[in-house]
């Protein structure tokens, strides 16, 4: 745990954005709970280099902590990055440590749009079920093809 405080406080005073970072469930009532992204997309946008030096210092703090805050980071990371293949191995991994959280879905399936045609697709399919992943899908050994194939069983998605 010890660590964990210590990559916070060392990402915070890197980049300057709060490493607030909880599981927002299907029954919070919002749609997005983290900014964590939103925050690091902006201070990236300013200040390029944070980026680079962001990227090697995650690959120290994964070596020291497995959390899904640390592999979340790493998925945002890598993904304002453009390395979208990367991000999505690490959105998988943080869904394994907690899949009742809504914005790792999304995340997961925002880092399979920019892939590719058959990504696409699912990742369509997830930010139309993603409630219903977070909710009901079997937590253990969280993978695109279980992914897929729960998806596949799913009943269409209607507009309301």
């Amino acid at each position: 745990m010890k660590t964990l405080v210590k990559i916070k406080q060392d990402f915070l005073r890197t980049s300057r954005v709060s490493p607030k970072f909880e599981t927002n469930t299907a029954d919070s009532g919002v749609t997005r709970g983290n900014y964590i992204l939103d925050a690091l997309a902006e201070k990236i946008f300013d200040h390029p280099r944070l980026l680079e030096l962001l990227s090697k210092k995650i690959k120290h703090w994964l070596a020291c902590d497995d959390s899904k805050f640390t592999l979340a980071l790493a998925g945002y990371i890598a993904y304002l990055g453009e390395r979208y293949a990367q991000a999505e191995r690490f959105f998988l991994k943080a869904l394994q440590k907690d899949p009742k959280n809504i914005d790792l879905w999304m995340d997961l399936a925002f880092s399979l749009f920019h892939q590719d045609e058959k990504k696409q697709k699912l990742a369509h399919d997830i930010l139309f079920k993603y409630k219903e992943l977070a909710e009901t899908f079997p937590e253990d050994n969280i993978r695109l093809a279980r992914i897929q194939k729960w998806l596949d069983r799913q009943p269409p998605y209607r507009l309301p």
